[in-house]
């Protein structure tokens, strides 16, 4: 990580550097299909919500929108572990 000290001092940014790791991940943080369709169906009424204006905290459903891509992220990539280990290679 990089700390970014052009910013007011009052302001830190950190700026995380993206690293290609490949390393197994623990079967019990995976996220469940459960998991991901409660974060979608939460989603779904956020945005209902925010079309009939009584939303206040417009940045959730920016969150919940990452917090979806990073549960399909890691169960794709347990996928793809596991395929590869019943190939017996590497990836």
């Amino acid at each position: 990580m990089q700390l970014v000290t052009n910013y007011p001092s009052s302001v830190k940014l950190l700026i995380k550097m993206k690293k290609n790791n490949s390393r197994p991940i623990a079967k019990k943080k995976l996220a469940s299909s459960d998991s991901i369709a409660g974060l979608r169906q939460a989603l779904f009424v956020l945005k209902l919500e925010q079309r009939a204006g009584r939303m206040l905290k417009t940045h959730q459903i920016k969150q919940i929108k990452r917090k979806i891509a990073r549960s399909l992220t890691k169960q794709n990539q347990q996928k793809l572990m596991t395929k590869n280990e019943s190939l017996g290679g590497e990836i």
